[in-house]
């Protein structure tokens, strides 16, 4: 992994560290102005429509694990394909909802900013092949065991 996908990890471990301690301003400083923010119900949204939902309390994040991470480069954009299962609070409902994302990150002035956000719910959380199976296909299959929050 080189600098530039290691410095987008990095930001987006930013984005879920400010995501989680609700802190709004720090969440605004890893988006990009445009950015799209896509929810797993397809519910679409501006970024300050998104951090608007944080700061009146509509939406709260109370933890974010994401894992198998993946990144690619496109030209001068970073695409990162995540694993994510987040525990989180909508109109006063906690939910736990497994998905996954795919983010687009451009570099900007003040550092990498996500421009786009998409995620796709799951039934339930996934668990990924380590090795291409049936002639390079990854076979993706419930996991076995259900998420345990720490």
């Amino acid at each position: 992994m080189d600098s530039i996908e290691q410095a987008v990890i990095a930001r987006n471990q930013e984005r879920r560290d400010a995501l989680i301690a609700n802190d709004v301003v720090r969440v605004r400083k890893t988006m990009a102005d445009d950015l799209i923010f896509i929810h797993t119900t397809g519910k679409v949204e501006t970024r300050e429509e998104f951090l608007e939902r944080l700061s009146s309390g509509a939406l709260r994040y109370n933890a974010i694990f994401e894992s198998n991470q993946r990144v690619q480069r496109v030209g001068g954009l970073v695409v990162l394909l995540s694993d994510l299962a987040q525990q989180l609070t909508l109109a006063g409902q906690e939910r736990v909802i497994h998905s996954v994302s795919l983010s687009v990150w451009i570099k900007e002035r003040s550092g990498w900013m996500m421009q786009t956000y998409q995620a796709t719910a799951c039934a339930a959380p996934i668990q990924r092949a380590t090795a291409p199976l049936r002639g390079g296909e990854a076979v993706i299959a419930p996991a076995p065991v259900a998420l345990q929050w720490p």
